[in-house]
């Protein structure tokens, strides 16, 4: 059993074999292997297909596939070459385009390869193919052992340059499949090729998107010590458009964790420095997120404004994209201003342009804030329906990320409706799939609706559990959901009589959202207001 796991012993073991049972082309003395038979097959090819099969067997094996463009360009081969091989058995067919290897054959073939040049041609191909296919997820889920194999000849082949290009561009379907650990494992290997290189602009983007990684985990401290270290080396470098990028994931991270004045100075920053440049498009996003910071602070008026002058500047530039996204934005705070009309009218016009370029990780999310406007105007079959929408085309996507965020928000929609065991299911579905990401924003805001589910319920022992899991995982950065938890135990303490510990924890929620000048504080005061000194 310990030969059969290691190829090269495994293509070497040999069985006695009758006489009449040998092929012609084999020596009458000569032992009968895997390897022997292989052979067989294979002195029926010229040296130029013989070759081209050692180096398609870099590729992953059955069941992984690979495409007909991919196969000529790492194996430096024609498609008439393949056909030789698939007429040979030796390659098989895998659907229109497409081709496999049977394992035993990849570990043959493997094992007379002599050249690293398949590997440096691999890493080359599918660093571009990446970079051209970023946003193609159903491509990039096709391809995906073929890219990670290629990461991995990038690696062995000391093409640190593809390493860098590769990785980079794939952090973004990663981020996606939530595969959190894999991303930021390679997005090391990327840190650390790049400081071998001594490039410091390829370095300044692998800590762009390692801040991205960790900032998703809810790991703050962390997200803000690569964006600082980015920071000054795009400072260093003069790299103005990744300076305006760090600015502005920064920024949004800094108001999350509830700090709103920092957060303002780290946008302002951002959006000087955008229009120093004149890149309208930036412009318009770093005005969506100022308004958005705004709009957390309740300052709605002014969140509008900046919102209007980023559509404008989107409307300008013909950036459909950054539209859509404004439009969003914009419908929500005429949703907090209770105008749901609006609010409901700029988020289709926002779901039709992101409709006309195929965007769905911003269609999806229109589709949720659509859901959740016909709920509040108690449309329930109309909400349903986006959401649903938006979840098939989360699904489809597999991001995972978002799947939760749309199961955590029908799961508010049966709540609304007193379909409590249908809630719950929503709910522990979607906070099983952000803790198993380790998304802890997207965790902590799940058990948050979960929370007020068990409260509804009076089943208050599970509620006060759910509260403080709450509680525990915002405590390490995100003020505004620590306020929250704060208030439903309030609620919780006030729901069971204890108006002792109602006012205590009512009072700790009010002092800390007063302190990140934080909106909402009306439903904390006034719950306050019901409560005996």
């Amino acid at each position: 059993m310990r030969r059969l796991h290691d190829a090269s012993e495994m293509l070497l073991l040999t069985m006695p074999q009758a006489l009449v049972k040998r092929s012609p082309s084999q020596p009458a003395d000569a032992p009968i292997s895997l390897q022997t038979v292989i052979a067989v097959g294979e002195q029926q090819l010229d040296e130029e297909v013989r070759q081209a099969l050692h180096e398609l067997a870099i590729f992953p094996s059955k069941p992984n596939s690979f495409s007909e463009e991919a196969a000529c360009a790492v194996s430096a081969t024609t498609v008439e070459a393949l056909d030789f091989l698939t007429d040979a058995g030796l390659l098989e067919g895998s659907g229109p385009g497409r081709y496999t290897l049977h394992q035993t054959i990849a570990d043959y073939a493997r094992n007379q390869l002599t050249s690293i040049s398949p590997y440096e041609r691999m890493a080359t191909y599918f660093a571009s193919w990446v970079e051209a296919h970023a946003r193609d997820y159903e491509a990039l889920e096709q391809e995906s052992a073929n890219v990670f194999a290629a990461l991995e000849a990038a690696s062995l082949s000391k093409r640190s340059t593809d390493l860098l290009r590769g990785v980079n561009a794939l952090t973004r379907f990663l981020d996606a499949r939530g595969q959190y650990a894999q991303a930021e494992m390679y997005l090391k290997r990327a840190r650390d090729a790049a400081e071998e290189l001594g490039d410091r602009n390829g370095l300044t983007e692998v800590l762009l998107h390692l801040g991205e990684a960790e900032a998703r985990k809810g790991e703050y401290p962390q997200a803000e010590a690569y964006w600082q270290r980015g920071l000054v080396l795009a400072r260093q470098a003069d790299r103005h458009d990744l300076l305006v990028e760090l600015l502005q994931s920064l920024g949004m991270l800094t108001q999350r964790r509830g700090d709103y004045k920092k957060a303002d100075a780290i946008l302002r920053e951002g959006l000087a420095l955008a229009r120093q440049m004149g890149d309208q498009g930036r412009c318009s996003l770093l005005l969506k997120n100022l308004g958005t910071l705004e709009g957390v602070q309740g300052n709605y008026a002014q969140a509008e404004v900046y919102l209007q002058e980023a559509v404008e500047l989107a409307r300008q530039v013909g950036d459909r994209e950054a539209l859509s996204q404004v439009l969003l934005n914009l419908g929500q705070v005429a949703s907090e201003r209770g105008n749901i009309p609006q609010a409901e009218a700029l988020s289709l016009e926002a779901l039709s342009l992101a409709s006309q370029i195929g965007h769905r990780e911003v269609m999806s999310l229109l589709l949720t804030n659509l859901g959740v406007l016909a709920g509040e105007r108690n449309d329930y079959k109309q909400a349903e329906t986006y959401l649903n929408q938006g979840l098939e085309l989360a699904r489809q996507m597999g991001y995972r990320e978002r799947i939760s965020l749309l199961l955590t928000n029908l799961g508010w929609l049966s709540s609304e409706q007193g379909q409590y065991a249908q809630a719950e299911g929503y709910l522990l579905e979607s906070s099983a799939l952000a803790e198993g990401i380790g998304n802890r924003w997207l965790t902590s805001g799940t058990l948050k609706f979960l929370g007020d589910v068990q409260l509804k319920q009076q089943q208050f022992e599970a509620a006060e559990s759910t509260f403080r899991r709450v509680l525990e995982l915002s405590a390490e950065g995100n003020q505004r959901m620590m306020g929250e938890a704060l208030y439903s135990l309030a609620m919780l303490a006030a729901a069971q009589g204890n108006v002792v510990e109602a006012r205590r924890q009512a009072e700790a929620s009010l002092a800390l959202f007063e302190k990140i000048g934080q909106a909402g504080t009306d439903k904390v005061k006034e719950l306050l207001s019901t409560l005996p000194e």
